[in-house]
């Protein structure tokens, strides 16, 4: 996640996106980003009762991203052309 937010908020072409997304290095827009994820995802925590429906949400949400995950992976289009 946090390389894609990186080369997409470059706004280079697409071979300075590659050579952003092969590097290591975290760069300042992954931080940005990763950082207001986990804010947002804190406040959500805290903002719900936990109850048992509630953990069955958070539980079914992880599932979820997985699936939409794989899927993702299988439908979009590949980014190298090798």
């Amino acid at each position: 996640y946090a390389d894609t937010c990186d080369a997409l908020a470059s706004y280079a072409d697409a071979a300075k996106k590659q050579e952003i997304l092969k590097d290591p290095h975290c760069g300042a827009f992954a931080l940005i980003r990763v950082c207001t994820y986990f804010v947002a995802y804190f406040a959500l925590c805290a903002s719900l009762e936990m109850d048992r429906k509630a953990l069955w949400c958070l539980g079914l949400g992880f599932v979820l991203e997985r699936a939409l995950s794989g899927w993702a992976v299988a439908t979009f289009p590949i980014a190298k052309n090798t």
